[in-house]
């Protein structure tokens, strides 16, 4: 526990403040340090997959939009015939 807590709280990832909450969790005493660590863990989660969600969005309307393009440029080429 001592080698995962000299981490600096910046340089931690989820991991391994997943693993510090579990010890805190585990050894009892230091239940508002687990709670804070469980915290990070949540906001990183949180932000993964809101980034994730994200880029899929935006490739989903980017496919729409050039799908739009296409239907709209063989519409405009029969409208021509």
């Amino acid at each position: 526990m001592y080698q995962l807590e000299s981490i600096s709280p910046k340089q931690r990832t989820s991991r391994i403040n997943l693993a510090l909450a579990q010890l805190y969790q585990r050894t009892g005493g230091n239940d508002r340090s687990a709670v804070t660590a469980y915290k990070e863990v949540l906001r990183s989660v949180f932000v993964s997959l809101y980034n994730y969600v994200q880029s899929v969005l935006t490739c989903v309307f980017v496919n729409f939009i050039s799908s739009l393009c296409t239907l709209s440029s063989v519409i405009f080429l029969f409208a021509r015939m």
